[in-house]
């Protein structure tokens, strides 16, 4: 079959807009839509009929049931669907690299369904793309979408993630290999949003243009018509398109319509918008009917990824003639060009708005503006007006008003309705306005001491933040806010005097210059009235408050998508150094106006760029960030922070470039699949994009510091900034989202005890304390919490929060029991004051454990931390035996007696080898697998340079993937444990099974852990004979699958495989390897893992912390009981539990009894007997002690 091509260079390049990094967009269409085309490969019980249509579309309806079980990351779904297939499939071309097309879904509710490109590999392997929407600045959610998939090469990590393509058949290997052929479609269906439900999915889906594309995604800004319009008829479009907020436009267009809803061509059809050479455009449009009416008016923004210089002389309209969009030009006299944001005044000049409004079409004589003056933030008028416009022949009349500036009010909005003859509205809108000053004025309402850090620190730091929640575009009234701020703190005072404010900076800095601190001036009072302190945290929700004035830059991904980050908070570039500069001047705003009051207590300090500062997302095929800004910050971190000049880095890369404008990010080498990609420049890329983020922190607090020593500092984030002194030096407490998972344990106890740097815990559910996050999910989160926190960092992780949710209404007992358990909460405040200056009790490390990046950085090609969690699933088979362990340090080395490697760190720097070897050198025991170090990041060294370093055979088998159930006999059981069950490895055939099983996905693949890409990371050597050392463990075709080696005056235990992780299949391997390398640690025969000891000698006091979900009696030593008599109580349960004496609890234990219905978690408190006061009742309770 011919098929008719023909190639559509998007708008964006051809207008010359492009960023060089990028190309043009083009798309080859070609003619496929003739219903003889196509087939459809059906389930016994669906129905699936192919429908002739016009007008170059092809209609599908389909009635299917929805009962198929998939896997998908760590979440199961239940899925039906069927093929639409080609009769003549469509070989590709090298340079086609993504289907894009139309569709529109008709009866089926959005995300309930997914049309997936289907190729085939010259293997017969066939993949299906997940395709996702390209931007629009208008979306509709039952109309036609156009679609893109990803480049047809991308993978995370070499391998298949659901997000951007699903494998059958072939090869199994995941990848898209040789020449590909375009079959079709595959169509999944959901029974529902939640993808989880058995059921039927019917409907028809229609498509449109099928195209190929390149590597350049389109994103010029379009919407299909029914996405704007819903009822049949003709429609005129106006667009008045600004380069800045409230300036003057640049373009002013408009456009008509005919419209069919019942037509699928009408409703297709795209309307553009013509923003031109504009980095940011402030774009207003309105759809009226053919009776003038209005039907449909919005303002948006849209952002290109061109660079701001461009959009310097981009020049206004006349702003003398008439609007195209309604008759009222604001403040025209006062925008002197057109990159000027209007609004804007100064303190020493009165506000007067000049209305200029223009005479309609139709001639008429007069007509009737009307106004109202308003907060910014309020419905409640001020000032209010009306004034008759009368033209006497001119085509334009300027009406001035001069409007009032309140006492402590700076910012406002004036509402303008303009009304004809007949006091039918013709035109009117919303005006934003304020005065900018120089320098900020205190605001002095209260007396009273100013707070201190040092001071605060000496308590436990209990704090509840204050939730108001609204809708997106709702606008709130002062009143009701104060009025919900003031019963929320006569309640929750009760709870913490400790207060966070949350400020969004979109309606903080509401123009340049124009602070909104009227609202926040009389939450200070309130505050300082209930004897609360309130620390201010800015911060930025896209979803409820979109930015309106301030420039920003999107961050890309390496094909140019604009990338979203989390969809509340949204994600701006932290490469932009205007947009870090409007969080830097927001947080000088809050000191200079609070500096003097009681109430300011401090900031809270978040990523600039949002939830996540660098978006980018592995599983779904972005790499950020590949903005101009990011192009530019790349560059200043080249030259700025690694201080290289331009030989330099041309010696570090190979290069030879002759000017730093050639200097670019770059693109990540798809082609290696599995391989990682070790190029230099990539490998800097990667680390740019983690100081973007890591030294946001640093740069913030930095500068609060530069005028403001006294007040506390909060910073959203945890444990990995451990290693961050210079942060440490400036910061008072890190804050969770979340602490869950037991993680990093003991890093963060110096910082408290030695930095006074505190660590603060809330629930992962913002206002439930009992809601979810315990291991066994039976509402004991806070327990769990405090013992997590209380691991990784003493006396300092003492400290709570919630965010204080009024539902119902804002009383604090309604907050008790159930999901929110605040009661629980003030339940442990008693508790914790006691541990505000207890030590952990920490012998040194014998076990340490390295996690290298370079894998994440190169395999993976990503930055995305959360990952990282995945891929050390292997050190939680420690935990499970109770061997202790830290993550590898250079001042503990000395006291390592072990260290393990991650099996599927493939990748590690010639740092880490160095370490490894001089360990293993030194007398430690290296525990590892063959392929851990496969490659280093100097890749002059080839395959396996970790085992070169040591001196270790190189493996002789070959890698196989595709067997199951393969288990090692083990040789030497004093070794690796049991013999019985012998030795279990982990293949990727293992993981392709582990997704069919149902149970799995409870206990195994679920949050912190994910399923990791089917990519190449589990397998054996199969055929592994002569390697030498000593073998401790063979396969069953006799190779070697585990073997030993003296390395120097140590030992290195070698995997030829990836060992299984399932717990219950390696249970007691680390506890039988820990022994063999003489890591002594008393917990590792103790029947409950979960235990801590604390000591607080001010008082002379011994705490032991105990977690176990097992209801039963349990003997348990505690191993740092001082000598002497004891009476010991738990303080979470209130018992009384008797008189013990330290040595024999330690040799012999104590009997500890767990009840179903109690807390998992005792605390349990040593006290002298002597220190009792004169407590006669203890001789009422036993007495262990023998005397």
């Amino acid at each position: 079959m011919k098929r008719k091509y023909l190639t559509v260079v998007s708008l964006l390049a051809g207008l010359g807009l492009t960023c060089p990094l990028f190309g043009t967009s083009e798309l080859k269409a070609f003619d496929v839509l003739n219903v003889d085309d196509w087939k459809v490969e059906i389930r016994e019980g669906d129905t699936v009929r192919l429908l002739s249509s016009e007008d170059d579309l092809l209609a599908v309806d389909f009635d299917v049931a929805v009962d198929r079980s998939q896997m998908v990351g760590h979440v199961r779904r239940k899925e039906g669907g069927f093929r639409l297939l080609l009769k003549e499939p469509i070989a590709l071309a090298p340079e086609d690299q993504r289907v894009v097309f139309e569709v529109r879904m008709k009866g089926v509710k959005e995300d309930t369904y997914q049309v997936r490109p289907l190729l085939e590999d010259e293997n017969g392997e066939t993949i299906s793309y997940r395709a996702v929407p390209i931007r629009s600045f208008q979306e509709s959610h039952d109309g036609w979408k156009w679609m893109k998939t990803h480049v047809f090469d991308l993978t995370e990590a070499g391998g298949a993630t659901d997000n951007i393509f699903r494998v059958e058949g072939g090869d199994l290997n995941a990848w898209p290999d040789g020449n590909l052929t375009f079959r079709g479609f595959q169509v999944v269906l959901f029974a529902n949003r939640g993808k989880r439900a058995e059921g039927e999915s019917s409907g028809t889906i229609y498509l449109g243009n099928i195209e190929l594309g390149g590597k350049q995604v389109p994103d010029s800004p379009f919407a299909f018509a029914d996405s704007l319009l819903e009822e049949k008829g003709k429609y005129e479009i106006s667009f008045e398109i600004r380069s800045a907020f409230q300036g003057a436009p640049v373009e002013e267009m408009v456009e008509t319509l005919d419209f069919d809803p019942d037509n699928e061509a009408s409703r297709r059809q795209r309307i553009e918008l013509p923003i031109g050479d504009l980095h940011n455009s402030w774009v207003r449009y309105q759809v009226r009917d053919e009776e003038g009416m209005p039907v449909v008016s919005e303002d948006i923004r849209w952002e290109q990824n061109i660079s701001p210089e461009v959009s310097k002389d981009v020049a206004s309209i006349d702003l003398t003639q008439r609007p195209l969009l309604g008759l009222v030009r604001m403040n025209p006299d006062r925008l002197d060009d057109s990159k000027q944001t209007g609004g804007v005044y100064r303190e020493d000049e009165e506000m007067n708005v000049q209305f200029r409004i223009f005479e309609p079409e139709d001639g008429s004589e007069s007509l009737t503006l009307q106004w109202q003056f308003m907060p910014y933030l309020s419905d409640k008028i001020i000032d209010s007006g009306e004034e008759d416009v009368r033209f006497e022949g001119a085509s334009f009349v300027d009406a001035n008003v001069v409007l009032p500036v309140v006492k402590d009010r700076d910012a406002y909005r004036i509402s303008y309705t303009v009304l004809d003859k007949e006091q039918k509205t013709v035109d009117g809108g919303e005006y934003v306005l304020g005065v900018a000053r120089e320098q900020i004025p205190a605001y002095i309402s209260r007396d009273g001491n100013l707070p201190d850090r040092n001071v605060i620190k000496r308590h436990p730091y209990f704090r509840t933040t204050y939730f108001y929640k609204r809708s997106r575009g709702e606008v709130p009234v002062e009143e009701d806010i104060l009025e919900n701020f003031s019963e929320m703190v006569d309640e929750s005072k009760q709870m913490a005097s400790h207060i966070t404010y949350m400020v969004d900076l979109a309606e903080f800095e509401i123009l340049p210059g124009v602070y909104d601190f009227a609202l926040m001036d009389q939450i200070m009072d309130v505050a300082a009235d209930n004897g609360a302190g309130i620390t201010v945290r800015l911060a930025h929700t896209e979803q409820e408050k979109p930015y309106r004035w301030l420039p920003y830059t999107l961050p890309r991904s390496f094909d140019g998508t604009p990338l979203e980050g989390h969809g509340y908070y949204g994600s701006y570039s932290v490469a932009d150094p205007d947009y870090r500069d409007s969080w830097h001047r927001a947080f000088k705003a809050v000191h200079d106006r609070y500096q003097e009051h009681p109430a300011f207590e401090g900031y809270y300090v978040m990523q600039a760029g949002g939830e996540w500062a660098i978006p980018d997302e592995p599983w779904n095929g972005y790499i950020s960030d590949y903005s101009v800004a990011g192009q530019n910050g790349f560059r200043d971190y080249l030259k700025n922070t690694l201080g290289l000049d331009l030989q330099q880095l041309n010696d570090r890369w190979s290069t030879d470039y002759t000017s730093w404008e050639q200097v670019m990010p770059p693109l990540p080498d798809l082609s290696k699949g599995k391989a990682p990609d070790l190029r230099p420049q990539w490998v800097d890329f990667q680390r740019c994009k983690n100081f973007w983020r890591s030294s946001w922190y640093n740069r913030v607090t930095q500068r609060i510091r530069s005028y403001d020593e006294q007040r506390v500092i909060i910073v959203y984030g945890g444990f990995r900034n451990v290693g961050n002194d210079e942060l440490l030096d400036l910061v008072d407490y890190f804050h969770n989202g979340g602490n869950h998972y037991l993680q990093g344990e003991g890093t963060m106890v110096k910082m408290w005890e030695d930095d006074r740097v505190g660590w603060i815990n809330e629930p992962h559910h913002p206002h439930g304390w009992a809601a979810y996050g315990d291991p066994a999910d039976r509402g004991w989160v806070l327990d769990w919490q405090m013992y997590v926190s209380i691991a990784q960092s003493g006396g300092g992780g003492a400290n709570l929060h919630v965010y204080y949710f009024p539902n119902p209404g804002v009383d604090l007992t309604a907050h008790y029991g159930g999901t929110y358990a605040y009661d629980r909460f003030e339940r442990y405040k008693p508790i914790l004051r006691e541990f505000q200056e207890m030590t952990l009790v920490q012998d040194p490390k014998q076990v340490a454990v390295i996690q290298d990046e370079k894998t994440l950085l190169t395999k993976h090609r990503t930055t995305f931390m959360a990952r990282k969690s995945d891929l050390r699933r292997w050190f939680e088979l420690m935990k499970l035996d109770a061997v202790d362990f830290e993550f590898y340090r250079e001042d503990e080395e000395a006291n390592y007696k072990m260290l393990v490697l991650n099996p599927i760190d493939e990748v590690l720097s010639e740092d880490t080898i160095e370490v490894v070897n001089r360990m293993a050198r030194n007398g430690a025991l290296v525990v590892m697998s063959a392929r851990t170090g496969r490659y280093t990041t100097d890749e002059q060294h080839g395959e396996y340079p970790l085992l070169k370093k040591l001196e270790i055979p190189l493996p002789t088998g070959t890698w196989e993937m595709n067997e199951e159930d393969v288990v090692a006999k083990i040789e030497e059981s004093d070794w690796l444990g049991s013999s019985e069950g012998g030795l279990p490895f982990f293949t990727q055939e293992d993981l392709r099974n582990d997704l069919a099983k149902e149970d799995l996905y409870e206990s195994y693949w679920k949050w912190p852990y994910r399923f990791i890409p089917e990519t190449d990371y589990f397998g054996y050597y199969k055929g592994n004979l002569d390697v030498g050392g000593e073998t401790l463990a063979t396969f069953v075709d006799g190779g070697v699958a585990a073997s030993l080696y003296s390395v120097g005056e140590g030992q290195v235990l070698v995997f030829w495989g990836t060992p299984e992780m399932k717990p219950e299949e390696q249970n007691g391997l680390m506890a039988a390897i820990a022994k063999k390398a003489g890591v002594t640690n008393g917990t590792m025969d103790n029947p409950i893992p979960y235990m801590l000891e604390g000591v607080d000698e001010s008082m002379d006091r011994f705490y032991t912390f105990i977690y176990e979900e097992k209801a039963g009696i349990y003997l348990q030593k505690i191993g740092n009981v001082p000598d002497g008599e004891w009476f010991v109580d738990d303080m979470v349960t209130d018992t009384r539990m008797g008189t013990y004496d330290g040595t024999l609890i330690r040799e012999n234990g104590m009997e500890l009894e767990f009840r179903s219905g109690n807390s998992p978690l005792k605390v349990l408190r040593f006290i002298r007997p002597k220190k009792m006061g004169n407590a006669k009742w203890m001789e009422k309770y036993p007495d262990y002690t023998g005397n």
